[in-house]
């Protein structure tokens, strides 16, 4: 049997949004990037109109869901978009 990040998105519905914002990855509303952490690729999906980010760590053949968080203060708004920023402006330049 091959190993999923989720088995159901209902086991991620259960422990709070994060299962909304996965499911809606694709919305326009919906921001992600990839940042490199302790040599492992994380994936963050910031739903930002709700101040709502979900991590997922990137293992060898499965994500892991790392940690959901609410965006609470300026400053960590104004990181996580530097960091959307930088992470677009990267991949623009290696098109």
């Amino acid at each position: 049997m091959k190993k999923t990040a989720f088995p159901t998105f209902g086991a991620v519905k259960e422990s709070g949004g994060r299962g909304r914002v996965i499911e809606n990855h694709e919305d326009v509303r919906v921001k992600y990037w990839v940042s490199v952490k302790r040599k492992e690729n994380r994936i963050h999906i910031w739903l930002e109109d709700e101040d709502y980010v979900v991590v997922l760590a990137d293992r060898r053949g499965f994500l892991l869901p790392w940690t959901a968080f609410l965006v609470t203060r300026n400053h960590t708004r104004r990181k996580l978009r530097k960091e959307y920023d930088a992470y677009w402006k990267t991949r623009a330049q290696k098109s």
